[in-house]
């Protein structure tokens, strides 16, 4: 099982940050392992998912939770997918998210890969894509 936490700044407002996180849909252009999302109704999703051996979809409920300023998921069928992102201003213009992550592989192949190969910071990854996608292009 992989279970792993990060966090970092992102340059740009809470509010921006909040809005693209809500876009579950927009998921894919930072998360490592999904490949799709699509909206099934209000909080479920079918994801598509990659874990480096093996592909498969899963029903996902994702929890917006404004008033905390988090966004929650867990698959509802399958091995463990499930997480959480929570976002802070840290002031007007930096917000601060994090993220956490728990996966169980889908295989026997997957689990024994997980086991053997060195593990990434797959979490710290992600974060990394995200603030690729919210800072300003020149």
């Amino acid at each position: 099982m992989r279970n792993q936490q990060a966090s970092t700044t992102v340059r740009a407002p809470a509010d921006v940050v909040e809005r693209y996180l809500a876009d579950v849909e927009e998921w894919p252009s930072f998360m490592v392992g999904v490949e799709s999302v699509t909206r099934q109704n209000d909080d479920t999703y079918t994801f598509g998912l990659f874990d480096g051996s093996r592909r498969r979809q899963t029903v996902v409920a994702v929890r917006h939770h404004p008033i905390l300023h988090r966004v929650t998921w867990e698959s509802l069928q399958g091995p463990a997918f499930s997480g959480t992102m929570q976002v802070a201003a840290v002031d007007a213009e930096h917000t601060r998210v994090r993220l956490e992550l728990v996966e169980h592989p889908s295989s026997f192949m997957a689990g024994l890969t997980e086991m053997l190969l060195p593990q990434t910071d797959r979490a710290a990854y992600d974060l990394a894509r995200l603030s690729e996608q919210l800072t300003p292009r020149p």
